[in-house]
């Protein structure tokens, strides 16, 4: 009754909708077959060698997974790593030319402000982000497979890059205000410096700065392109989505962060490393009252129209409007001839942009030597490059419907360079507040993902943890920090959630072979003498313990109680039956005998173990093997020795244990230190039921240390009567069940093929059938 109210009490009225029959469903299941097991199917429908995981399969298929080695491999891989070549094949140039047109112009007119203001947020020169985007977009429509992704400036990747900058250019760049004339000079004349410039990759600290992101961006390529070598893209399945969301989040904070000196026009202390958003926010406030007021009203007039045009004209009519109205265009084009024309920088001391390089600067190599300064933030910011856009391809893929190759965009992003650029002069006279405005600006959709909390909080509450854990130590101490904490908060809470998985009794439905959760299902009950349990989980060295003990919790029963219980009873019998045969008056003859009978074939109490073989035989064995021959030889009619006395005692004792088997004791035997709890005539203590049913379909994976754990529950239980049958197993925990059994020689058959049931009914079918006869 009380489950019945449980069940009841979890139904929202909401949530019952009135049921309407569908026809299709009216019709019958009649199944008439013989019942299985694994033994019996075997033998009727023969099975092909089952082939699992092989690690050096996997090694091969990361190698030449594209195509298999052949006169056409060459070229099957050279055009899979052009998928360009497959598209512009089947171009219909008259119907998605002007189309195709009009949206690129309308991206390259978004990528010009962003790549400039995220340049800044990189802290080099704005026409390296105008680079950054103009010709990764080339590259990537030749390398790429997406049809709608445009590759180009990343907040939260400048955010990364101007990271791992910060944590480098005291090395190798000179300091801010560094006077390269003068140290020169000194140089030239032998003259003492306080300064050392080995290190420096060059005397220009904006040209050092460069060379340090181009190497980081150098790597970063490198690092992509060998996971493409290697098939390594599933490795971003390890970021989650409550994960990705919340360093998102957390990284927009420390966007807007590094923004603010620029929108309130105030100069700020460099910060790096843990705490480093406090630290900003506390030396901000501080200045606060040092804010540039021109500044300030410039960055407040373009924020405004920013998101005022955003949110009620391009996200209101988006449907209407063929293309967005491109507002960060307008701000940076007006903004700049304000600003040129006012002369903002001479008469209001507003900080532009300034002179840019004209023209496109020659190649240079980058110093690839500082990799070993880098390469754990080259490895995240490959990673997280890679995933940020990788789930924009993806989007695009299912919306359009067709399909993006992984590994294939591995190698385009890792093909994609810093390169040239040749329209920069014409924003020097651009104000830094209006680029700043338009990267806050466009942290809109990326601060909003922190009221994405009340959604996890609905749906997981580990994953409201997961997200809540990763935006706080984005925050609190670190982009690079925050990404590993949440990673590894994911691995733990992913390895804690699998070592304690549900776990529940299944119920039969009355008239059907279906077997349902009983705390879910009111109409699902037990059958008698049979236990039925599902973890719903794998089975490995992780979990094994949790997956034994939730058994003993389901079932009610600890076989090692029960027979430490059982032993002691035992134990108790013998030392009696001893003690009153030695101090028999009455019998002094059969003492003699007996006595004389010991000494004879060197019998006495150390040399006799009690074994528990079973619920219902005791088995005496003797070590000495002269005790064989008493059993060949025959033994006297007249007399018993003390041993078969106490077999035969025992066995009248416990004449009646069949018929009592479900009335014994229920539950887990408390056990004492105090030997007086039991004594010769309690009862031997039974379970109250005999079959173990354990369904199996949940477990998809299987080790070593799983099996074992099989093996063992099997032991203990059949120890205490109760018979263990296995339901619903895959052919992979059938294989490594066979596997075990091949590879160890210390006797133990892991695999028996007759316990093993293809459903869960064939199990309870075989063990009601084996209850009658019982």
């Amino acid at each position: 009754m009380q489950r019945i109210l449980f069940w009841k009490k979890n139904i929202k009225k909401e949530e019952i909708k009135e049921y309407r029959e569908d026809e299709s469903l009216s019709v019958d299941i009649n199944i008439n077959r013989p019942t299985y097991n694994h033994a019996k199917f075997h033998h009727k429908y023969k099975s092909a060698n089952f082939v699992g995981f092989s690690i050096f399969l996997f090694i091969q298929n990361m190698m030449i997974k594209s195509c298999s080695p052949g006169n056409d491999c060459f070229k099957k891989n050279l055009i899979n790593r052009f998928p360009a070549w497959k598209w512009i094949r089947n171009y219909n140039f008259k119907e998605w030319f002007l189309a195709d047109l009009l949206a690129g112009i309308t991206v390259g007119i978004m990528h010009i402000p962003e790549s400039m203001g995220y340049a800044l947020l990189v802290n080099i020169p704005p026409i390296y982000g105008l680079y950054s985007s103009f010709f990764p977009a080339l590259i990537y429509w030749i390398f790429g497979t997406s049809r709608q992704i445009s590759i180009g400036t990343l907040a939260i990747v400048a955010l990364m890059v101007g990271t791992s900058l910060s944590q480098l250019e005291g090395k190798y760049a000179p300091p801010e205000g560094f006077n390269k004339t003068l140290y020169e000079y000194n140089l030239a004349n032998n003259i003492s410096q306080n300064i050392d410039a080995s290190n420096y990759l060059s005397l220009d600290r904006d040209q050092a700065k460069v060379l340090i992101v181009m190497a980081t961006t150098f790597w970063v390529g490198i690092i992509q392109i060998v996971m493409f070598f290697f098939q390594l893209g599933f490795l971003t399945s390890y970021l989650s989505e409550p994960l990705v969301n919340g360093f998102l989040a957390g990284s927009a904070i420390h966007v807007l962060t590094s923004q603010l000196k620029s929108v309130l026009g105030i100069t700020t202390k460099g910060f790096s490393g843990a705490f480093k958003i406090p630290k900003t926010y506390i030396d901000i406030f501080s200045n606060l009252s040092r804010a540039h007021l021109a500044t300030v009203l410039i960055s407040l007039i373009c924020i405004t129209i920013l998101m005022v045009i955003k949110i009620h004209i391009n996200e209101r009519y988006s449907k209407k409007m063929t293309v967005p109205f491109p507002t960060e265009l307008l701000i940076v084009i007006f903004g700049t001839m304000i600003s040129h024309f006012a002369k903002f920088s001479e008469n209001f001391d507003v900080k532009v942009i300034g002179p840019i390089q004209a023209g496109i600067p020659p190649p240079q190599i980058p110093p690839l030597f500082i990799v070993k300064d880098m390469i754990i933030e080259a490895f995240l910011i490959a990673i997280v490059s890679f995933a940020i856009n990788f789930s924009l391809c993806d989007l695009f893929s299912k919306m359009h419907r067709y399909k993006i190759n992984t590994t294939q965009e591995l190698f385009a992003y890792g093909a994609i360079a810093l390169v040239l650029g040749f329209i920069a002069p014409l924003f020097q006279a651009l104000p830094q507040a209006c680029l700043a405005s338009i990267i806050i600006a466009s942290l809109k959709n990326l601060l909003l993902k922190i009221f994405e909390l009340k959604f996890y909080w609905k749906i997981n509450k580990l994953e409201f943890i997961q997200f809540l854990t990763t935006f706080v130590s984005v925050v609190i101490l670190d982009v690079e920090i925050g990404l590993g904490v949440g990673v590894v908060f994911y691995i733990i809470a992913h390895l804690v959630r699998s070592s304690q998985p549900y776990a529940t009794i299944l119920g039969n439905i009355y008239g059907t072979e279906l077997y349902r959760d009983i705390k879910l299902y009111k109409d699902a009950h037990e059958i008698e003498k049979i236990k039925i349990v599902r973890i719903q989980s794998d089975l490995h060295a992780t979990n094994s313990a949790g997956f034994k003990k939730s058994i003993y919790e389901l079932t009610d029963t600890k076989p090692q109680e029960y027979m430490a219980a059982k032993m002691k009873i035992l134990d108790k019998r013998r030392k009696k039956y001893s003690q009153e045969i030695s101090t028999n008056f009455k019998i002094p003859l059969i003492g003699f005998l007996i006595g004389s009978r010991q000494k004879k074939y060197k019998v006495n109490d150390k040399c006799v173990d009690v074994f528990v073989v079973n619920n219902r035989d005791i088995d005496i064995r003797m070590k000495d093997s002269n005790v064989e021959n008493i059993q060949q030889n025959g033994a006297d009619e007249n007399y018993m020795t003390e041993y078969e006395m106490f077999e035969h005692q025992a066995e009248k004792q416990n004449a009646d244990t069949e018929s009592q088997m479900g009335d014994k004791i229920k539950g887990h035997i408390k056990l004492s230190e105090d030997e007086n709890e039991f004594d010769e005539n309690s009862e031997i203590p039974m379970p109250n039921f005999n079959f173990l049913i354990i369904d199996c379909s949940p477990i998809n994976f299987i080790d070593s240390v799983g099996v074992k754990t099989i093996k063992q529950l099997i032991m203990d239980y059949n120890e205490i009567g109760v018979n263990i049958f296995l339901a619903d197993c895959n052919d992979a925990f059938i294989d490594r069940l066979r596997c075990m059994t091949k590879a160890t020689d210390d006797g133990h058959q892991y695999f028996d093929e007759t316990i093993i049931h293809l459903t869960i009914h064939d199990a309870v079918t075989h063990a009601l059938n084996i209850n009658k006869r019982i």
